[in-house]
Order: C-alpha cells, then structure tokens, then sequence
C-alpha cells in the first residue's frame, strides 16, 4: 500500500518515450493505494483490442503487461524501476492476467496541453 505525507501526492513522469524490455519489472499503484507487481511481456508493445466487459471494444497502441489486476485498476500509474510513470492501465483480462498501459511521457503530455483548444468538448 502507498501512502504520502503530503495533501497531493504525486509522481515524476518519464522525461522520453519508453519502450519496456521483456522481463523488465513494473508497478501500478492503483485507486485504493495498493501497489501491484506487474511485468512485461515476451510481445510487449503493439496495438490490442479491448472489450470492456459490457461488451464495447477499442483498439489501442500500448505496453503488454503480465501480473495480477482487477476491475477498477484501470488509471493506474505504471512505474519503472527509476520510480518514473511510464504508462497508464487502460484494460485488463483478468483470465489471462494480462493488462494493457498506455504509454505516458512528458512530451506527450505537452502535445496532449497544445492541443486542447482543438478538441472537442474538452475544457
């Protein structure tokens, strides 16, 4: 379990694009503060599909994970050994045991604040 000190606890996020080694180790804190081991896969990045268990599907670019996660981690920081957030848990099978993260990294998080005039709907 994480706990902080401070009112708003935050993490670093990872200066550069990153591309997880098969094998190499993780973790994901999720909602509740639990920190969950994960690692990546022999086939770790690519483009999966995701059902969500109503059913719906998407297709997203992202790190495959092998580890123990369960409904509600989705949104949970992925963490390298460095203690950077590389990714974010965006779908899961909880037969398989396997998870998917987005990957997360400052230069995409300056492109994302570039172009939120440009979005629709977003505030």
């Amino acid at each position: 379990r994480l706990e902080s000190t401070s009112a708003v606890p935050f993490l670093r996020v990872a200066e550069n694009y990153y591309i997880p080694r098969a094998g190499e180790k993780f973790l994901a804190i999720n909602r509740s503060g639990e920190v969950k081991p994960l690692e990546a896969a022999e086939e770790t990045m690519g483009i999966w599909r995701i059902t969500s268990p109503l059913g719906s599907q998407r297709i997203v670019f992202g790190h495959r994970l092998n580890g123990a996660v369960k409904p509600g981690d989705s949104g949970s920081p992925l963490l390298n050994a460095r203690g950077e957030a590389v990714g974010v848990i965006v779908g899961y099978s909880v037969k398989t045991r396997v998870a998917v993260a987005v990957p997360l990294f400052k230069g995409l998080l300056a492109v994302i604040a570039s172009k939120k005039s440009e979005c629709t709907g977003v505030q």
